[in-house]
């Protein structure tokens, strides 16, 4: 019996260049750009690409591939989205020697919201009736990482926000039927 014969391969060097940048954002411009095409032109190719059944087969092919290899599936990514967007400073105590802990109440993954704790202690020294009193003061700050950014990373899996990638032309009379339909994004008032 002979080995199956290998896929043909459906896709140009070039267009499998995009698919493997792709996967590294989501990007199609800047898959686009970095697959060597033109700055010009690498919307509307994009978005072309992106349609072609033959390049989306392939980037799910990627994905799948490096979910596997890496052992990151997409439920565990946005779960990780999820704890840093929906954090909340109230969830965070520091006790007197200043280490972090998590407040009643609190989710237990909370902890993977904070992106650093700085603890310092500052030791006065002050004379009160002849006498040299030392006091010592700790302090503790907590910064939780970026919520926005992780609010924005979600959205779009979500359906809430998408990349534009199309361009068109419009006439006078289309941009106006536009703005008073919404913004210039599209936004309804």
């Amino acid at each position: 019996m002979s080995a199956p014969a290998a896929p043909e391969r459906a896709l140009s060097p070039k267009r499998q260049r995009f698919c493997e940048e792709y996967v590294i954002d989501l990007c199609g411009r800047r898959a686009g750009l970095r697959a060597g095409y033109s700055p010009k032109t690498a919307d509307a190719i994009a978005y072309e690409l992106l349609q072609l059944p033959a390049v989306q087969a392939e980037i799910a092919r990627l994905v799948k591939e490096r979910s596997e290899r890496t052992r990151i599936t997409a439920d565990r990514v946005l779960e990780e989205l999820a704890v840093i967007a929906f954090s909340d400073i109230r969830d965070y105590g520091a006790r007197e020697n200043g280490q972090m802990y998590l407040t009643p109440g609190a989710r237990s993954d909370a902890a993977r919201a904070v992106s650093s704790v700085k603890r310092k202690r500052v030791t006065t020294r002050t004379v009160q009736n002849g006498l040299t009193v030392m006091e010592t003061v700790s302090t503790v700050e907590f910064k939780l990482w970026e919520k926005v950014s992780a609010l924005r990373a979600l959205m779009p899996h979500l359906g809430l926000a998408t990349e534009r990638t199309e361009s068109r032309d419009l006439t006078l009379e289309e941009l106006i039927a536009a703005a008073e339909e919404g913004d210039e994004h599209g936004v309804a008032k």
